[in-house]
């Protein structure tokens, strides 16, 4: 549900500052504050979720890929309960994905590679077996340093929604619909 939660209001509930670093800004409050600072995010996020407005063809594109036996897991900032919710919100039953890496996981924050890493070692492939896809350059540089290919979701009208990308993108799309037929085409055997 890209660009649909607001960091501005999360960072006002946490108490951080304008233009702030969520994750990095609640790490350096002290201690018996950073408990209450999730919370206020956690509380964003779910409210969020309860209005959220899923991508056209979502459901679709995620039933059509475990029908094919695609493994999908999910690497996100948000919490386990968000997941979740947002689960519920497109009627997914909870073990769509696997894994489900959230910000309680001990792993660094995206960029950093080792969350894509965790996902290959579970799977047990290697990364280059594997397909990054995300909405952010963050997603796309995690992916890229894990060794992954990387898929940009992006806006119609973003500048990024087509050619020349920056390196750390292998793929950009618009639609969900152009990843399922992408993944078709790669997975079809010749």
């Amino acid at each position: 549900m890209p660009g649909q939660l607001d960091f501005a209001r999360m960072r006002r509930a946490a108490g951080l500052p304008e233009g702030a670093e969520i994750l990095a800004g609640i790490a350096q409050l002290p201690a018996d504050a950073q408990d209450g600072a999730w919370a206020a995010v956690e509380q964003v996020e779910l409210e969020t979720m309860g209005v959220a407005q899923l991508q056209p063809g979502l459901v679709a594109l995620i039933t059509a890929l475990r029908a094919r036996g695609l493994r999908m897991g999910i690497a996100t900032r948000s919490s386990a309960r968000c997941v979740s919710a947002m689960l519920d919100v497109a009627h997914l039953p909870p073990d769509t994905f696997a894994p489900v890496l959230t910000r309680q996981d001990p792993y660094p924050d995206k960029p950093d590679p080792a969350i894509a890493r965790a996902a290959c070692g579970v799977w047990g492939l290697r990364p280059d077996e594997c397909l990054f896809v995300g909405d952010s350059i963050d997603d796309m540089r995690c992916g890229r340093a894990a060794g992954l290919a990387t898929c940009l979701i992006a806006s119609p009208d973003a500048e990024l929604a087509s050619p020349p990308w920056p390196d750390e993108i292998d793929f950009a799309i618009t639609a969900l619909a152009q990843l399922e037929a992408m993944l078709e085409d790669a997975t079809d055997p010749a």
